[in-house]
């Protein structure tokens, strides 16, 4: 739900000048369902195992295989994006369109294709943006960098002057960009999904231990800083996507940037305190109230 509404956000901050109305309607679904079936593991440790999960999908993006096929068999059931009688030879390539962005955009969601989609992405940027810019020059009088709400307001739309394959790419450039927003979210947001993100490695390196495994990176708990281990994702993933993004989006991308070079100082902070005392830096975890829904326990009965 978190990266649906920061999808959403995305595209009502100008990225919706980059592709069609259906594209649109493709992407947040395909946000809504990115991680649907996935295990509470990594998919190096379904293939370290041999879980089932990773024979069915052949290895490689085993998680992200399974999501995209379980969102487009539910497209069959429910007919969404389907080929109706009747309909014209443009309604059919829309919604065959529609169902290949779906998948493809969740399957750039795996990690591991991070480098490769930053680099088709930055192949793309100047081409894109020289675009946008002649756009606005005949409408608006120029601007000289990515999209804003304004161009939505006015109507601009450079769809049709990129390819389809193009358009997937900044699809799925917008929803990878999403899928790892929470550095880039104000503090009290961002500590509470780093939580949860850290549990998650944990118990899966708790797992491994009991299987007689090496926990993988980030993974024990005994001995991973979850200060260095935020402060080193930061560094090597997250400033270089969010500077991208900012050339594209650049409100919604300066403010990811902002939240997230004050983060970082902050889990600075927590990681000197860690060398300074001896203790660790401890998870907070943060349930919603009752109210909101919340109706479980802590698992380690922490208040």
């Amino acid at each position: 739900m978190d990266v649906l509404i920061t999808t959403h956000t995305f595209l009502k901050s100008g990225a919706e000048v980059f592709l069609t109305e259906s594209e649109q309607i493709a992407l947040l679904l395909a946000a809504f369902g990115h991680d649907v079936l996935h295990a509470g593991v990594n998919n190096s440790f379904l293939i370290e195992t041999n879980h089932p999960f990773s024979s069915e999908t052949n290895g490689g993006s085993v998680q992200e295989k399974r999501s995209a096929a379980f969102i487009l068999g539910l497209f069959d059931k429910y007919e969404i994006f389907s080929i109706q009688n009747g309909m014209s030879e443009n309604e059919k390539i829309q919604m065959s369109q529609a169902r290949e962005l779906v998948e493809k955009s969740i399957l750039w969601t795996d990690i591991k294709k991070h480098k490769l989609l930053m680099s088709e992405v930055s192949n793309l940027k100047d081409k894109v943006l020289q675009i946008l810019t002649q756009l606005r020059n005949v409408s608006l009088g120029g601007k000289l960098n990515g999209a804003y709400p304004s161009d939505i307001d006015e109507g601009i739309n450079i769809s049709e002057q990129l390819q389809f394959e193009e358009r997937i790419i900044l699809a799925s450039f917008f929803l990878h960009c999403a899928d790892v927003s929470n550095p880039g979210k104000e503090w009290v947001q961002s500590e509470r999904w780093a939580g949860l993100v850290m549990n998650e490695f944990f118990s899966q390196g708790d797992l491994q231990k009991e299987l007689g495994l090496k926990p993988s990176k980030n993974c024990d708990r005994e001995v991973v800083s979850v200060p260095a281990c935020q402060i080193g994702f930061g560094d090597y993933v997250i400033r270089d996507l969010y500077e991208l993004l900012e050339n594209f989006l650049p409100q919604v991308g300066g403010t990811l940037l902002r939240n997230f070079n004050a983060n970082q100082l902050k889990w600075k902070e927590f990681l000197e305190r860690e060398k300074k005392t001896g203790e660790s830096y401890r998870i907070k975890f943060r349930p919603p109230t009752k109210e909101g829904g919340w109706i479980g326990s802590l698992r380690n009965d922490e208040n």
